[in-house]
This record gives structure tokens, sequence and C-alpha cells, in this order.
């Protein structure tokens, strides 16, 4: 249900700015832009706790479910939430929503280069904290 609302948030936001986008970067752009600063102020709001998945956790996914979406959440994302937030947030803009470094620094205000940089960084600390599994 989180998702669904910090969905319908962001597009009254988007609604209610339409005026004010200036065409300045890609719509796109700007919609992620909206949508990364909705979550932001939720888990800010919030002051959610990480949620790791205990091996009990693991075993009750059905038994359809592929061993890497299990990883993904057992192993992945505990490690993805210790980044820091400007690595975390590269991290899931560059990998899990594939776009590219011009867009990952128009959305959070940097650079094309810092998003290179942050993104090479948050790899290497993803590397030390998985201790290179795969």
């Amino acid at each position: 249900m989180l998702a669904d609302d910090l969905c319908q948030e962001t597009y009254l936001r988007v609604y209610r700015g339409l005026t004010r986008f200036r065409n300045e970067s890609e719509f796109t752009t700007w919609l992620y832009r909206i949508s990364v600063n909705v979550a932001n102020s939720h888990f800010r709001k919030e002051k959610l706790r990480k949620i790791f998945i205990s091996d009990a956790e693991v075993e009750l996914h059905p038994a359809g479910e592929e061993p890497e979406d299990v990883w993904t959440h057992s192993r992945l994302w505990p490690a993805i939430e210790k980044l820091p937030k400007k690595q975390r947030t590269v991290i899931i803009l560059r990998t899990f929503q594939q776009l590219q470094y011009r867009e990952v620094g128009e959305i959070m205000g940097i650079t094309e280069n810092s998003a290179k940089v942050n993104f090479h960084h948050a790899v290497n600390n993803l590397r030390k904290e998985l201790g290179d599994e795969e």
C-alpha cells in the first residue's frame, strides 16, 4: 500500500505543478525528481528503520521464486540501504531505473561526472559489504 500512496502523491504533485514545468529538461526527468522528493519526504517523516529479512522469512517465499530474487531481498537491499544517500540514489536510478548518467545527474542536481563517481563508490562499497559474493 505504501507504494500506491507514494505514487498517488507523486501524480498529485505533478498535476499541481504542471504549470511550473519549464521544459528545461525532459518531462520524465522532472517526474523522477518529484518521485524521489516524495519518497525522501515520506521516509524522513516516518524515520523508517531498515528491515532485514530473517532466514525464516526467506524460507516462506513461494517455491517458484528465483534464488536471485531471494538474494536480492535478503542481502542486496539491506546493503543498498547502508549506502550514503547520494550513492544509494545513484545506484537505484542507474541500475534499477536504467537511467543514463546525464539523467541521474539532472534528477539529483549534480553533474554527470559526479553521478559516475558516486556510482563507482557505491559499487565498491557494495562489493565490500557483500564480500564479493558474485
